[in-house]
């Protein structure tokens, strides 16, 4: 069996959502703190063209540079972004657990993730072991798709697995993603928490 391992609010722990339905990134909870820049500004970076920008390329500095001059920081543009990457890389160590048991097993586990070049390459050399685990890495960025939600990137992914759509399983926290999945005829598990992923196993024995 092929697993296909969302990274963001799934291996990773990226956001909580608030009773009001608010996203908070962990990585911006003590940025004020740290760098005496507001979570409020953050917003004028991370916008959509800067997110479909970081899929193309990894040299952003310029546009990271205008953002902290804007704001008036004299924070330089390389250490704002190797603070993002560092505090947005907290391994939830259940759901890594669980990841390696199914390697152990002998399923084949692969990354499939809306992820950056910048980001993604980060992640990988931080993570050393995950070289010896993941057998292949399916990004957005990877496959010139925006998020992985576009039916393409499953197409893509079973064009490079060259297996039955039967035979793979994406573990996601997105709703749009397991449908998409599923349209391709992946099977999709709709991912909550570390806990959740025992139903996985009792109800598939996979």
């Amino acid at each position: 069996m092929h697993y296909l391992i969302d990274l963001d609010n799934t291996l990773l722990r990226t956001f909580k959502v608030l009773p009001n339905g608010k996203r908070i990134f962990l990585w911006t909870e003590k940025i004020q703190e740290d760098l005496n820049i507001s979570p409020e500004t953050l917003p004028k970076l991370f916008t959509q063209s800067f997110m479909e920008l970081l899929q193309r390329k990894t040299d952003v500095i310029p546009i990271v540079n205008d953002y902290l001059k804007s704001i008036k920081s004299d924070i330089r543009g390389e250490d704002f972004i190797e603070y993002w990457l560092k505090h947005n890389s907290k391994l939830d160590m259940e759901v890594w657990n669980w990841v390696k048991y199914k390697k152990k097993q002998g399923h084949n586990i692969h990354i499939a993730s809306d992820q950056t070049i910048l980001r993604m390459d980060y992640l990988w050399k931080h993570f050393a072991e995950w070289q010896d685990v993941f057998d292949n890495v399916f990004t957005s960025a990877k496959f010139n798709v925006v998020y992985k939600e576009d039916k393409k990137f499953f197409e893509r992914v079973l064009s490079e697995l060259k297996c039955s759509p039967k035979d793979v399983w994406l573990i996601d926290d997105d709703i749009i993603n397991i449908k998409s999945a599923q349209r391709v005829g992946i099977n999709a598990f709709l991912f909550e928490n570390a806990e959740s992923l025992k139903k996985l196993d009792k109800s598939f024995c996979a």
